[in-house]
Parts: C-alpha cells; structure tokens; sequence
C-alpha cells in the first residue's frame, strides 16, 4: 500500500508509469479525481459529509458512496 508521498515520487519519477494519474495543486488525481489514501480518515468525514449535506443527504449508503467516487478514490493504483 502506498502512501501520498511515496505515489507522489513514483509519478514524477516515471508518470508513464502511471499514465491514469496527474499531479494537480499538491493532489494526485486518479482518473480526474482526487485520490486518498485508503485508510485515511477524511474518507470516513467524506462520507458523513455528503449523506449529510442539504443536496444530497440520506440517499442511502450506496448512493451516498457513489455520488462521493465521482470526485474522490481511494482504490488501489
């Protein structure tokens, strides 16, 4: 599992070697959009953020989860 700093070097080192990603305003984006560490614990505020927000809110954990993945992942690279 790579952390930001590590995945960061990989990417400036080789970026054809991550040809889905770009670095961005200190961020990696994946596929255009915002990648987290799979363990951090913004993923967790993320999610109660936008099941709680106004224009979005209690959509279900599945909706919740997808409208989050348009502009967050924190899949494996």
């Amino acid at each position: 599992l790579l952390t930001f700093v590590e995945l960061c070097d990989q990417i400036q080192i080789d970026p054809t070697a991550y040809p889905e990603c770009t670095l961005t305003s200190n961020l990696i984006l994946h596929k255009g959009r915002t990648w987290l560490i799979s363990n951090s614990s913004i993923i967790k505020l993320l999610l109660e953020e936008f099941h709680q927000s106004p224009t979005g809110g209690h959509m279900g954990v599945q909706k919740t989860l997808h409208h989050l993945q348009e502009n967050f992942t924190w899949s494996l690279i």
